[in-house]
């Protein structure tokens, strides 16, 4: 496996951070200002290959026994929780998702050690691009998990165009509607990712 890649992200700026495998795969972290009170040193780890992943389910399969630590430190303390949400993007490969795994229900998980499960983490899929993000307030273990049957949003560039942006009154978050299917945008990174404009929302 490749070093671990690490950086000092500031409590006023924040920062991004991104580790790159040999075969292109990566997980990049995104920390917004004031995630931290107190600049912080991150650290993401991919886990050699003789590291086991947990096992999920029968139908739940750790995408190409890709699995990631991230870890957080601040005066010589450990950083569990933020008080904003940290933004994750993994890249995948397509020849990394078993044949029965759509594409559709790929999702990042953190691996909860005192349950030993892994948790979902509401995912948004970009097929085009191999790419998917969720939003975090603590680390641990990740990983991109796939299961029959299951679904997340999936944005094609064909769909960009037809995308309707909205903001409900009362509610700060932003939605995505694509072919009838309304879609909670989790994070200002997330959005910036799909090259939308805040003056679209309606």
């Amino acid at each position: 496996p490749v070093p671990a890649s690490s950086a000092t992200m500031s409590a006023v700026n924040g920062g991004q951070l991104t580790q790159t495998n040999n075969d292109g795969t990566s997980a990049m972290v995104v920390v917004p200002a004031g995630a931290v009170s107190a600049d912080a040193g991150f650290m993401v780890s991919t886990l050699s290959s003789g590291y086991t992943a947990p096992m999920a389910s029968a139908n739940l399969i750790v995408i190409g026994d890709r699995v990631y630590e991230i870890t957080a430190a601040s005066g010589g303390l450990n950083v569990t929780s933020f008080a904003k949400n940290i933004t994750l993007t993994f890249k995948y490969l397509d020849s990394q998702i078993p044949t029965g795994i759509p594409e559709a229900s790929l999702k990042i998980h953190w691996f909860n050690a005192t349950t030993s499960a892994w948790i979902a983490l509401e995912s948004i899929v970009n097929a085009s691009a191999n790419t998917i993000t969720a939003v975090t307030n603590h680390f641990t273990k990740f990983a991109i998990l796939g299961e029959k049957g299951a679904g997340v949003t999936i944005i094609q560039p064909s769909e960009k165009a037809a995308a309707m942006l909205i903001r409900v009154e009362g509610d700060p978050r932003v939605y995505v509607i694509v072919n009838n299917f309304k879609r909670h945008i989790p994070s200002p990174a997330v959005f910036n990712s799909y090259g939308y404009k805040w003056s679209d929302i309606k």
